[in-house]
């Protein structure tokens, strides 16, 4: 799920035209609202790693990061849309209204909870279980069967489209440009 947060916070959809459907309660409206509240606020301190033989100085607190946020980027409401059960959106919103300021906001996506996969995840994952064993010994690209409960029908069909590659190319496919078209596309 993290490499999925890391795409989307690379993720350029300024070009695709769309626009979120929830009526200005997404995500991102959110994020800044996390973000205003925490511009000025001090984090706790960066862990230093210190010789076992020298002292160690104490860690200076930090100001919060609140800069290169998944909404950084220009139409992120309506990817996130796309790609998340609006559910799922639900409760990330709510992570981020109530996220500390030295949080991290990935876990907003990592820890939503919904009672029933769709049978679309509950495919791919059984799907993807089964290619691993397929793979095993054919490729040095492993490649992950992420639990998608959180996901919606489309953004899993994509994936789903990646396991019939050749299991060298699986990774590739999994990790390649895929965001930027799906979230391109209406």
């Amino acid at each position: 799920m993290r490499s999925l947060v890391r795409r989307l916070r690379r993720h350029d959809v300024r070009t695709t035209g769309l626009r979120p459907r929830g009526g200005g309660a997404g995500h991102c409206n959110a994020e800044s609202a996390w973000r205003e509240r925490c511009k000025n606020e001090t984090c706790s301190p960066t862990v230093t790693v210190c010789p076992t033989d020298a002292p160690c100085p104490s860690p200076e607190p930090r100001p919060c990061n609140v800069s290169n946020l998944i909404c950084d980027t220009p139409g992120m409401d309506a990817c996130l849309e796309r790609v998340f059960r609006p559910e799922a959106l639900a409760q990330m919103r709510q992570c981020e209204l109530d996220l500390a300021c030295d949080g991290g906001r990935e876990h907003c996506i990592e820890n939503v909870t919904l009672p029933d996969s769709l049978p679309s995840a509950k495919e791919f994952e059984t799907a993807c279980q089964a290619r691993v064993v397929e793979c095993v010994g054919q490729t040095n690209e492993p490649f992950g069967c992420a639990v998608f409960s959180a996901m919606t029908d489309e953004w899993i069909a994509l994936w789903r489209a990646c396991l019939d590659e050749p299991c060298g190319s699986i990774r590739g496919c999994q990790e390649g440009g895929k965001l930027d078209a799906f979230c391109a596309t209406r």
